[in-house]
């Protein structure tokens, strides 16, 4: 059910490999390899991975998700997306990821997207609002604000507003892998 393949080089993953194991596959480790584009026709990306929870692509070279051919079938539990580190630099390359309408994570820091637009984290929660968790923070939207309004639509949760500190950030995260880890029981 969980693949790890990071920090392997790896450019290209053949269909054949995952044939057997992507109806079955909830968490793949795809971290710090040479990923760049869509594969070849033959590649991973050819199957349906209907129980995959968990996709992490971060460190590799991809300049759009929509490298990944993310499509309605393709990915429909798909919770939690990490892309941190790439080179993804418009919010044209980040448009398909509304076909996931299971995703509560993303993580896109890293990546020229995030340090060349100053309302970053406005915009993609705008884009995807279903969102729980934008890079390390979660979030909360109001549908008010994010709808046109004041402020910046985003409320990190539990914060009554205030920006959180470094250990404050990390003690909700846990918090929340905690009672992620709770449900699962």
């Amino acid at each position: 059910r969980r693949l790890d393949l990071q920090s392997n080089r790896l450019a290209e993953l053949p269909a054949e490999e995952f044939r057997v194991i992507a109806p079955n596959l909830e968490e793949l480790y795809l971290a710090h390899n040479g990923f760049t584009e869509t594969p070849s026709k033959g590649g991973w990306l050819e199957h349906d991975y209907p129980e995959l929870i968990q996709l992490d692509m971060s460190r590799n070279q991809f300049t759009s998700v929509n490298d990944l051919a993310i499509s309605e079938n393709k990915f429909p539990a798909m919770e939690e997306l990490w892309l941190s580190g790439n080179s993804i630099s418009d919010w044209d390359e980040v448009k398909e990821l509304v076909k996931l309408k299971s995703l509560e994570t993303i993580y896109l820091e890293y990546n020229p997207i995030q340090t060349s637009d100053p309302l970053y984290r406005k915009s993609l929660a705008q884009l995807l609002p279903h969102l729980k968790q934008i890079d390390a923070t979660m979030i909360s939207t109001s549908s008010a604000a994010i709808g046109g309004g004041h402020g910046s639509g985003l409320v990190v949760a539990g914060s009554g507003g205030a920006v959180l500190s470094p250990e404050e950030r990390i003690r909700q995260y846990q918090e929340a892998l905690f009672q992620r880890a709770k449900q699962q029981q």
